[in-house]
């Protein structure tokens, strides 16, 4: 799963200090874009503290591995049958559901998407 250009979502904001600011998004180049279909863009967040700059990942359209919307089923036959190196991709939908409840944050179309996949 990764954000797509245009429109908004909700999400986490994590503040990386200065002092250590290159090492981290060094690791999570490594660890978020070893196929290199992510592109980082600075973006404008509204928190509740007002609008702050950060970075965020997007998904190269043009990238090979990139997927355009698809019909819920076929996501979910897809999510229910494979798995990437880290683990199955039922269990990665799954604990991204999980941790974004636990921040308050209900995606409604991820729920169902969980709860389709969890049926095939």
């Amino acid at each position: 799963m990764g954000l797509d250009l245009g429109g908004s979502c909700k999400g986490i904001a994590i503040k990386i200090p200065t002092r250590n600011r290159e090492e981290i998004l060094a690791n999570l180049s490594v660890r978020e874009m070893p196929e290199e279909i992510y592109s980082c863009r600075p973006v404008k967040l509204f928190t509740g503290r007002g609008i702050i700059s950060a970075l965020t990942l997007t998904v190269n359209r043009d990238h090979r591995l990139y997927s355009p919307p698809i019909d819920v089923n076929l996501a979910a036959k897809r999510i229910a049958s494979t798995k990437g190196i880290k683990g199955t991709n039922l269990e990665y939908l799954s604990k991204t559901v999980s941790l974004l409840e636990k921040e308050g944050i209900t995606d409604r179309s991820l729920v169902a998407l969980l709860d389709r996949a969890k049926q095939v």
